[in-house]
């Protein structure tokens, strides 16, 4: 199954441009960044430890939060229904822990693995076998990138199972590895794409930075440092909603027969 890209951007942008509600959302998304903002400054000033894990706890919440609200406002507004910041927000929270679950266990299975291949890789290196452990380093990268590639679209899937047909853990992970199995070529062609036009999003930002390094202007600098963080929410929301948009074509086709799909119609409503 083909997707239409360039309907699939061009309706995000849209929905991101008329739907202003929805940068809050992206702020919160880009929250994540805050959290190494947050573990760098413990590094460099006298923080309270104890504080110091509030903060990071509170910004792991909101950004998961973020996530599952946003999914809930862009199908709402897609199927046409009254949405708001507050009333997807609130409905987040019934969502939010089983995505932060399935981001812990993507990137768990991932780091075992990556430990798994490196290990022996290092041990025949301090050992001089030298050969032997680029051959096994190529094996290696040969499992390891399928399945970073596997573990980035569960992570991107799953979430939007869980939400939008309020499935279990393991049923979001297995729903998401088969509609990727289906549809490998289209998600990575999708994915590829969504990241060109994020570049070229950002790419005025790549000029004014080369400015700044040549000229050591400090007025490029600070534009160009405001610019980006405006622009990173907007991106972060036009990005997912995208996602959002391919995702509802490529379930058309399908059947889920087991769970219902949770009414969105009527868990959001107007306020």
């Amino acid at each position: 199954m083909s997707l239409p890209f360039a309907k699939i951007f061009i309706q995000a942008i849209r929905i991101t441009r008329a739907n202003k509600f929805l940068w809050i959302f992206g702020l919160l998304l880009v929250s994540g960044q805050l959290v190494n903002y947050t573990l760098g400054l413990e590094e460099k000033l006298p923080i309270d430890p104890i504080l110091g894990l509030v903060g990071l706890i509170v910004l792991i919440i909101l950004n998961f939060r973020a996530k599952a609200g946003l999914i809930i406002a862009v199908k709402a507004i897609i199927e046409k229904q009254d949405t708001s910041l507050k009333t997807s927000f609130a409905f987040s929270k019934l969502f939010y822990q089983r995505i932060l679950a399935i981001a812990i266990l993507v990137q768990l299975g991932l780091l075992i693995l990556a430990t798994l291949i490196s290990a022996p890789i290092f041990f025949l290196y301090d050992h001089g076998y030298l050969i032997r452990a680029l051959l096994l380093g190529i094996f290696g990268l040969g499992i390891f990138i399928p399945t970073m590639l596997l573990g980035v679209f569960i992570n991107l899937l799953s979430p939007m199972f869980v939400v939008l047909f309020d499935l279990t853990i393991s049923e979001a992970f297995r729903r998401s590895f088969e509609l990727i199995m289906k549809h490998w070529p289209t998600l990575i062609a999708f994915g590829f794409l969504l990241f060109i036009v994020e570049f070229i999003a950002f790419s005025p930002l790549v000029f004014l930075g080369f400015l700044a390094y040549h000229s050591g202007g400090l007025i490029y600098i600070i534009f160009g440092s405001i610019v980006f963080l405006l622009m990173q929410p907007l991106v972060a929301v036009f990005s997912q909603t995208a996602w959002v948009l391919a995702f509802t074509d490529l379930i058309k086709p399908q059947k889920l027969a087991d769970p219902e799909p949770v009414a969105v119609p009527e868990v959001i409503t107007g306020d």
